[in-house]
This record gives C-alpha cells, sequence and structure tokens, in this order.
C-alpha cells in the first residue's frame, strides 16, 4: 500500500507541473476567426492553423495533467485503507 502512495504522489507532481506550465482546460468554444474575443489578424491559413493545433494540443496536455491529479488522489486515498 505505501507503493500506491508514493505512485500517488508522483502522478499529482506531474499533474500539478503540467497545469501549472499549460494551465486550466478552457471552456471557450474554437472559433476559426478569432481566438477568445481577440481577432488573428491578417495571419495566413497556415499560421491560423498552427495557431490551432497548439491550443487542441495544450487543452490535450492540460486535460491529461488534470486526469493524473485525479489518479493520483484516488491512489493515495486507496493506499490509507
Amino acid at each position: 500500500m505505501q507503493l500506491f502512495n508514493q505512485v500517488g504522489l508522483v502522478l499529482n507532481f506531474i499533474g500539478v507541473c503540467g497545469l501549472f506550465y499549460f494551465g486550466l482546460p478552457s471552456p471557450v468554444k474554437d472559433n476559426s476567426k478569432s481566438a477568445g474575443g481577440f481577432s488573428f489578424g491578417d495571419k495566413s491559413q497556415s499560421e491560423i492553423d498552427k495557431i490551432n493545433s497548439d491550443n487542441a494540443r495544450i487543452k490535450c496536455i492540460a486535460k491529461i495533467s488534470f486526469a493524473l491529479i485525479l489518479i493520483g488522489i484516488a491512489l493515495q486515498i486507496i493506499s490509507t485503507f
């Protein structure tokens, strides 16, 4: 059971670091012409595609980080029994 506690702590640490760097997933809906109310301006379609790709990657990593925290907490709770 000590192993569950240690693995949970490591997962929590990784999850918190990921959320600190990437932030919580944003509930703002995607819009191809604007991002959060700000216009992309005169960027080319390839630049807009890259921005959208980066945003999708960041949201994915943030969700994984949040899941790691939840799994880590669950493992720490299990280790107490």
